[in-house]
């Protein structure tokens, strides 16, 4: 169903842990940006925030309306 060998999978407690495993392992560049929406939950944001340190554009996503 996942398409991927076994040793490919973790599984994690809370999601904002595996959220932050991800921001953290992912690769990013000078120049690079990462779109969050504003009004997340801080755990889904908090993750990407330090990774503007590196020079990637973290930008905010503000909608009229959710859905």
């Amino acid at each position: 169903m996942l398409n991927c060998q076994p040793e490919e999978v973790a599984f994690v407690g809370p999601t904002s842990l595996a959220l932050s495993f991800i921001a953290s392992g992912l690769k990013f560049r000078r120049g690079d940006n990462i779109l969050i929406y504003f009004d997340d939950y801080p755990s889904n944001v908090y993750p990407w925030l330090p990774i503007a340190e590196l020079g990637v554009e973290v930008r905010m996503l503000n909608t009229r309306g959710l859905g």
